[in-house]
């Protein structure tokens, strides 16, 4: 594994928006033999929705992704696949990306990942709130 500074050490991670869900397999099998040891997940690439999916289905998949010697490092484009839900909602919709996000968390235990990464300009749309709250 590089170094870089000192006794700092970095993993190699991919993401997976470059691949389509039914190439999944194979983009694992080429990441592990190019000497990635990471996995940065978009979730809503493999599945519809993520949080509908089992902890089983998460399992399954996290075994897929440790047997080619890589992890998931974490879960990002978390709010790609839901459009209706924006980050600065301070009404019933932050209610709602509130609750969304806590159950992401748990997809994102299932499969191995600690890190959230929240993403997407669209997601994170200000509307009618003032610039300093919105900050």
């Amino acid at each position: 594994m590089p170094t870089f500074g000192p006794s700092k050490q970095y993993r190699l991670a991919v993401s997976n928006i470059a691949w389509t869900g039914h190439e999944s397999e194979l983009f694992l099998d080429l990441l592990a033999a190019e000497g990635a040891q990471g996995l940065e997940f978009a979730a809503s690439l493999l599945w519809a929705e993520p949080i509908e999916t089992t902890s089983a289905q998460r399992v399954a998949w996290r075994r897929a992704v440790e047997e080619r010697g890589l992890v998931i490092n974490g879960l990002h484009a978390l709010l790609f696949a839901r459009k209706d839900l924006q980050l600065l909602d301070l009404g019933e919709g932050g209610l709602r990306v509130r609750e969304y996000l806590k159950r992401t968390i748990d997809v994102c235990a299932d499969l191995g990942g600690r890190l959230l990464v929240l993403g997407g300009p669209r997601s994170r749309r200000r509307g009618d709130l003032p610039l300093e709250e919105a900050k």
